[in-house]
């Protein structure tokens, strides 16, 4: 060819082309043209080589360099802050039976913090006990038993609080000398464990 510079590597000049790895790439040295293939660009050890198997020229035989393995993931980052209370859930509910003869009273907490009685002579049936005096709120629980001619009304509320209160149910509460219920029963009494009186204070 005329005017026109051609050069011709051969393999062993080829493999003695001081080749450079810089931040990733592989740099030749500045000829006019040289195509090296990467299997001579000496990739570092466990890299693979780019997509493209030449080594495209470029200006100042830029090459295209080794693609190197993803790196081992990196530590844990440190535990984020603990997120705010969730709302308080629903009370759960209790119930309880107790005979006097052939009547059978029945104790319900319902969930929403009372508690109610149900007598089968009165009407209606169902009677409220939380306005009695001493009553401890929010109760959960709640346990029935007979003695005598009284019913006696046992309960427990989430801060663990245990009240107790004697109803009188002969005669029949609305009748002779006996008020209607919840006038029939005596104010609530304190059973809490004395661990749980102290912890409330």
């Amino acid at each position: 060819m005329t005017g026109a510079l051609f050069a011709v590597v051969s393999p062993a000049a080829e493999a003695a082309v001081d080749v450079r790895h810089v931040a990733g790439y592989t740099m030749a040295p500045d000829v006019l043209t040289t195509l090296v293939r990467h299997e001579s660009h000496r990739c570092p050890e466990a890299a693979t080589v780019s997509t493209d198997d030449d080594c495209k020229p470029r200006k100042k035989n830029h090459c295209k360099g080794c693609v190197r393995p993803q790196g081992p993931p990196g530590p844990e980052g440190p535990r984020g802050t603990q997120g705010s209370q969730g709302p308080q859930g629903q009370s759960g509910t209790s119930i309880s039976t107790a005979f006097q003869g052939n009547n059978q009273f029945i104790g319900y907490a319902p969930g929403d913090g009372s508690t109610l009685v149900r007598d089968p002579r009165t009407t209606p049936p169902w009677h409220n006990l939380s306005s009695v005096s001493g009553y401890p709120g929010n109760v959960t629980g709640v346990s029935l038993s007979v003695m005598g001619r009284t019913l006696r009304v046992t309960v427990v509320n989430k801060s663990g609080s245990i009240a107790q209160t004697q109803c009188t149910v002969n005669p029949t509460p609305g009748t002779g000398q006996n008020p209607a219920w919840p006038g029939n029963c005596a104010p609530f009494t304190n059973f809490t464990l004395p661990m749980r009186t102290m912890a409330a204070r």
